[in-house]
């Protein structure tokens, strides 16, 4: 049996809105009335796949925000777009 650790702080979460939109991004905190992330990503549909974009085009792309709930589903990225959205948000890059 696995045990589900929940999330922690820095963990690549994805998270879906009300408005259908998915959002990649590093989780910093959760409270009752919001979840705050860092340097939010969007998934957007490319011709070559999936491609990551800033979430919010007039806000630094890098600043803390907080998503005020609810939203439909918060969970942990699945480890091959995590590994994409670290390699897009900073200088690292992984092997898995």
């Amino acid at each position: 049996m696995l045990i589900d650790k929940g999330i922690s702080r820095g963990d690549v979460i994805t998270i879906k809105l009300n408005s259908g939109e998915e959002l990649i991004a590093s989780f910093v905190e959760e409270t009752d009335t919001y979840i705050k992330v860092s340097k939010p990503r969007v998934l957007a549909s490319a011709n070559n796949g999936i491609g990551i974009a800033p979430y919010l085009f007039t806000v630094d792309a890098d600043r803390d925000i907080k998503i005020y709930k609810p939203v439909v589903v918060m969970e942990p990225t699945q480890a091959d777009y995590a590994k994409q959205y670290t390699e897009t948000t900073t200088s690292i890059q992984l092997e898995i």
